[in-house]
């Protein structure tokens, strides 16, 4: 077992995660088991190498937070509306490079880049699998889902930090700000995929993005859609609000403390009241 920075894991158990692909482990003490029904969380004594942290940037505010807790965003799906232009990039590529997984352009959202190619079998695939999503990203312009910069900006004025915590790689994120330059600097913290060791559902990023924000992950809200995203937000320890963007609500409820379909339906208020 590594010595190194204490890792932050809940102690909830997750009886039913459904449609989650993959078998995933940790050999530091921690392992999903995850099928088409079924994920369960064994948790044990877990440590991890340091790491050298995300950069911080300075909020929008520096109004003191007197609500005590902190807000986790995922990108895709939640704060920007790109799933859709996503699933019909992968929907083709699963097409012309078959790896005979259901759904396979639902089962892969919320993974990093280096865990979905792990599906593909050379080297030459790989490569040319990333060079067609780069360009495909590259001409893609990032439309925000109504309310959610809102939200973000509603949240730094009442002084509760916020972090980013996405599977999407630094180039994208780069882009992103580039387009959007007002979003960054509502965030305290970014963790993009290059950040992590490993992808979602593992709480990796959640629970590092918490400790950027100087917050337990127990007093964090996890915003998310995918389902390794909700069930990355569930092992963190932290509340999951669902967002049912991606998936409908049937899908989303079971990893969510509350589902919501729009943020219109997440006032700042009611969050407040969520974390009390």
């Amino acid at each position: 077992m590594m010595a190194g920075t204490e890792y932050c894991i809940s102690s909830r158990l997750i009886d039913s995660v459904p449609s989650v692909i993959g078998d995933f482990e940790v050999s530091v003490g921690i392992s999903f088991q995850v099928d088409s029904a079924k994920l369960t969380l064994f948790v044990g004594l877990m440590t991890m190498r340091n790491i050298n942290f995300a950069k911080k940037t300075t909020a929008m505010t520096t109004v003191p937070n007197q609500y005590g807790f902190g807000a986790l965003f995922d990108l895709d799906g939640v704060i920007i509306d790109s799933e859709t232009l996503y699933t019909g990039f992968w929907n083709d590529i699963e097409a012309e490079f078959p790896t005979g997984i259901p759904d396979y352009a639902i089962a892969i959202k919320g993974r990093t880049l280096e865990s979905i190619m792990e599906e593909y079998p050379t080297e030459e695939i790989r490569r040319e699998i990333t060079r067609r999503l780069m360009e495909f990203q590259a001409s893609m312009r990032f439309t925000p889902l109504p309310g959610a910069v809102e939200m973000l900006e509603a949240l730094a004025a009442a002084g509760i930090p916020s972090a980013l915590v996405t599977s999407s790689d630094a180039v994208k994120m780069q882009r992103l700000f580039d387009m959007m330059p007002r979003l960054r600097g509502l965030f305290v913290t970014v963790i993009d995929g290059s950040m992590v060791t490993h992808s979602k559902p593992h709480p990796e990023g959640y629970c590092r993005a918490a400790r950027e924000i100087g917050m337990e992950p127990e007093r964090c809200v996890v915003f998310e859609d995918s389902l390794q995203g909700l069930a990355a937000g569930r092992a963190s320890g932290a509340t999951v609000v669902g967002l049912a963007t991606t998936y409908p609500v049937s899908r989303v409820e079971p990893l969510s403390d509350v589902v919501i379909s729009s943020w219109q339906e997440l006032p700042l208020e009611r969050l407040v009241e969520l974390m009390s």
